[in-house]
């Protein structure tokens, strides 16, 4: 899986891509600035359930676009929701790692996270 999110040398986030295609949906207002949504940033909620039976929700962003033809297309898979939600999980994995994060604690969080379950893709 290809990271979407990119970083200066002082790791610092410089820019968020859409899951869907490369289209920047966050990126630094300025120099060293924080990263704020582009007017291309959506986001996508799916239903998750997670291992003791109850149910959550996951947010992600896309751009605009990507999140329409989510919604407006046939039904996306379980598959297809649990890729773009596995893809969520990688990115924070790496992020993890980057902030160096005990590494004890990171396999313990993914696990928590990879225990979840897509159910479905909630509406608007």
């Amino acid at each position: 899986m290809t990271e979407y999110m990119s970083f200066d040398d002082e790791g610092r986030c410089t820019e968020v891509r859409c899951k869907g295609c490369p289209t920047v949906i966050a990126a630094q207002a300025f120099p060293k600035g924080n990263v704020r949504p582009t007017q291309s940033y959506a986001e996508v909620a799916i239903e998750m359930v997670e291992s003791n039976g109850l149910l959550s929700k996951h947010i992600t962003g896309m751009c605009v676009d990507c999140a329409k033809m989510m919604h407006a297309e046939s039904i996306p898979s379980v598959t297809e929701l649990a890729l773009l939600y596995a893809t969520d999980v990688e990115q924070w994995r790496c992020n993890a790692v980057r902030g160096k994060m005990d590494p004890t604690e990171i396999t313990m969080c993914v696990a928590r996270q990879e225990a979840r379950r897509p159910v479905r893709l909630l509406e608007d």
